[in-house]
């Protein structure tokens, strides 16, 4: 299991910009060996950076420091990165603002780095490597619970699949959530792996309480749940681009706006101070943000539908695919095949095709077959056969191989046709032709 999240980023995003690796710490205390690995693997990767920022609990911030400077690894570590490098340690308090800091090698740590400078960039970092989106195809997409028509859209759960990860996300979100809030509407359960990383890392923390959550399954259950208006609760939304839970959770349940956090945003409105990361594209607070918004349409006014795309429905409050959907088709005459008509005209009356049940307990009929009996003696299938057998029977036949007993009556047909009436012999008895037959 790991536990730092590391991420890479330049500040800022020009041609001066320093190279800086920020390594989250999401233990109370840091793992040696990790951090060890971790800075390895990223010098091979990327070579040195030009900066390495430590973000731990204040609480641990002292312990920290000493480690760092004390420890054998640790300090073989700092010199693998060189002289040039400088490492700062970052100690964040409850509320995820910053507590206090300091450069732990000789290098210069100025112009200092800023929580905020890679909050937003980490968390969106995290959605594209982990694939956030779920994507449509060219004969499908997708109809939100709110009724509303889309090409793709965002599913928390595909981003949360590493604690350390996960941690970072919760960290991101202590400073929308006040120490004093116990209490957590989530619009999906994917949510309490976002909590408990909160409630673990406040847990440090003797002035923060903990958060007890419950999931209100979004718009699937928005009716029928009480959600508590006191200053101790909050909403936390995984995901939105227009903000409409947030503005029923308003007009309808009395939640003040102040109480309800969007973990991730991505849309056309203006960034809302309640989002924990604006996904959207920033040339400079987030270079590798989503650039292109999903296509969001009206049902009723759908240019995907009218293309020709089929809508899935999404439900649930993960937003889970419906099952298939039966659609009752009347077969008619017009869903026959070409031919049909003059084939069945041919053989109405000669009891050619019969139907069975076959096994099924049900009275649908189950087994279609064609008699070959009666296909024999047919006087419109016999006329057909024979010209297709002048045409196409060589006169120098001498063997005709059937594959079993129910092709024998044909075989004895083919037979009767030629002068020099050929041999019937079975596929278990092809030893008695002669090799030199043609």
């Amino acid at each position: 299991m790991k536990s730092l999240f590391i991420f890479r980023f330049n500040l800022p995003p020009n041609k001066d910009s320093r190279d800086v690796l920020v390594v989250f710490v999401a233990t109370p205390a840091i793992d040696a060996q990790a951090f060890a690995t971790e800075v390895e693997a990223e010098i091979e990767a990327n070579l040195v950076p030009d900066e390495v920022v430590v973000i731990v609990r204040d609480p641990v911030f002292e312990k920290t420091e000493k480690a760092l400077r004390t420890d054998s690894m640790h300090l073989a570590t700092l010199s693998r990165l060189g002289k040039s490098t400088a490492v700062l340690l970052i100690g964040y308090d409850c509320m995820g603002n910053e507590r206090r800091r300091k450069c732990i090698t000789e290098a210069s740590c100025e112009p200092a780095v800023a929580l905020n400078d890679f909050q937003r960039r980490g968390i969106t970092s995290i959605f594209n490597e982990r694939r956030g989106f779920v994507e449509a195809t060219a004969t499908y997409h997708f109809e939100n619970p709110s009724g509303r028509h889309t090409e793709r859209f965002i599913r928390l759960s595909n981003i949360l699949a590493r604690g350390a990860e996960i941690a970072f996300i919760g960290f991101c979100c202590l400073p929308h959530i006040s120490p004093l809030i116990t209490v957590a509407y989530l619009d999906t359960p994917s949510l309490y792996a976002v909590v408990s990383a909160i409630n673990e890392q406040r847990s440090l923390f003797d002035e923060a309480t903990w958060i007890m959550a419950d999931n209100f399954s979004s718009y699937a259950g928005f009716e029928q749940h009480h959600f508590d208006s006191s200053e101790s609760a909050i909403v936390l939304i995984s995901a939105s681009s227009s903000g409409s839970l947030a503005r029923r959770l308003v007009s309808e349940k009395n939640v003040e706006p102040d109480r309800i956090v969007h973990l991730l945003y991505l849309g056309n409105s203006p960034s809302d101070p309640r989002v924990v990361c604006d996904l959207s594209h920033d040339p400079h607070e987030n270079p590798a943000g989503i650039d292109v918004l999903p296509s969001v349409e009206e049902s009723n006014d759908c240019a995907m539908c009218a293309g020709g795309s089929h809508a899935i429905k999404l439900q649930g409050d993960q937003f889970e695919f419906a099952g298939p959907q039966q659609d009752a088709l009347l077969v008619g005459k017009a869903h026959a095949p070409a031919g049909l008509a003059s084939l069945m005209d041919r053989y109405v009356g000669d009891k050619v095709f019969e139907l069975g049940l076959g096994r099924s307990t049900s009275r649908l009929p189950r087994q279609f077959h064609i008699n070959s009996t009666q296909l024999l003696a047919s006087k419109s299938f016999k006329d057909k056969l024979d010209y297709a057998l002048r045409r196409s029977l060589p006169a120098s036949l001498e063997y005709i191989i059937i594959a079993n007993s129910d092709s024998e009556p044909l075989a004895k047909v083919i037979e009767a046709e030629l002068p020099n009436a050929p041999s019937i012999v079975s596929r278990d008895e092809l030893d008695a032709i002669p090799v030199a037959t043609q």
